[in-house]
């Protein structure tokens, strides 16, 4: 069945086949007198629900076991004497105790349990009513307590039966509908949009900010688990005491360290994050990572024979592309802190800002701090 798009409530037409109703169940002609009977069964429903709010969901497996015998029998009438001509059947060939209704009918035979199976995911699944009791066991064992019930049902006609369903669904639609978001619109994955389509660096920012304040973003979003520590770009770890551009603690201990490079790293100037490697020589746990535009082979080999993984905007990209979306709004709010309170440069904050409110993006507060 297609989702419900015009905020409409489902009929039982939608979900007849569903819950095991004959195809032209749907069909039938109703008249004042079918009506009348159809209350009458429905004042018994609502009688025992108080109490056993299961008695719905047993109503409509008595109706698809009702429809299942007749369809055996041949009748468009009433079933009267069904349970007469077709005891239900108290054990199982193997002696064991019957704890459902099941009986032998003319061509095969029929279990109430398959038709109450049949309710719970329309229920649950179909309507999103969460509230309707799990309960399928319980109900079917207790069939005899609602003989009557089902005796009723067997007596009235085809067209009453359609009647009293269409009753039934209208208690079912009465429950509380848990809704999902309503409108249609998908929501932007806003960091894989500022990965993908964001210019690097322009004249006048400071070299290797944006990308410094995405590795930042990255793995604020990321690894939660560490406490991260940045500072300006080009502002030199060493004076502020950190190994890298972005470190990642776990209390005392440094388990991450990021250096940024802003430029296609050959093997000519792989070379140049030696002293970064040098300060990680006191942290042999630390996961070392170097993000930068783009690598050589000769420097991808020079790399991984020193165990440093390497990150471009692509690979993050690709990284990013698996996250949900309030992941990537974490990320995008966390690049909106470097650019405010760390890097504090007007120029790039405002291209960012820019960027996020052409493409739809909501990055918060954009006023940089004094």
């Amino acid at each position: 069945m297609p989702p419900n798009t015009e905020n409409t409530q489902p009929t039982l037409d939608d979900f007849a086949e569903a819950l095991g109703l004959p195809p032209d169940f749907c069909d039938r002609n109703v008249s004042a007198r079918d009506k009348r009977q159809a209350d009458r069964l429905l004042k018994r429903h609502d009688a025992h629900i108080p109490e056993r709010r299961f008695v719905t969901g047993l109503s409509f497996a008595f109706l698809g076991f009702v429809e299942a015998l007749a369809a055996q029998l041949g009748q468009d009438t009433p079933c009267t004497n069904a349970l007469h001509d077709f005891p239900p059947q108290e054990q199982t060939p193997s002696g064991r105790r019957r704890n459902s209704l099941y009986v032998v009918g003319p061509e095969r035979s029929i279990s109430l349990r398959k038709y109450y199976n049949l309710f719970e995911p329309v229920v649950w699944d179909g309507l999103h009513r969460y509230d309707y009791p799990s309960c399928a066991p319980h109900a079917t064992q207790a069939w005899p307590q609602h003989r009557d019930l089902l005796e009723a049902i067997l007596s009235a006609t085809p067209a009453a039966r359609l009647a009293f369903a269409r009753g039934l669904w209208n208690r079912v639609l009465e429950l509380p509908e848990f809704l999902g978001r309503q409108d249609a619109a998908l929501t932007p994955r806003p960091f894989s949009v500022l990965l993908d389509e964001l210019p690097n660096t322009q004249p006048g920012e400071p070299a290797g900010a944006l990308l410094q304040g995405l590795a930042f973003a990255y793995y604020r979003a990321d690894a939660p688990n560490v406490t991260l520590e940045t500072g300006k770009a080009q502002a030199g770890s060493a004076r502020t005491g950190r190994v890298g551009d972005v470190d990642g603690w776990s209390g005392g201990e440094l388990v991450l360290s990021i250096e940024v490079k802003d430029l296609d790293v050959t093997g000519a100037n792989v070379t140049d994050v030696s002293s970064w490697l040098s300060n990680l020589g006191r942290w042999p746990d630390a996961t070392a990572i170097l993000l930068a535009r783009s690598f050589d082979e000769e420097a991808v080999e020079w790399l991984e024979t020193h165990q440093v993984l390497m990150l471009d905007r692509t690979r993050m990209s690709g990284n990013v592309a698996l996250w949900d979306v309030r992941k990537q709004e974490i990320a995008l709010r966390e690049l909106n802190y470097f650019l405010i309170r760390v890097q504090r440069n007007s120029k790039l904050l405002t291209r960012v800002a820019d960027f996020c409110a052409q493409h739809g993006l909501h990055i918060g507060h954009t006023t940089p701090s004094r």
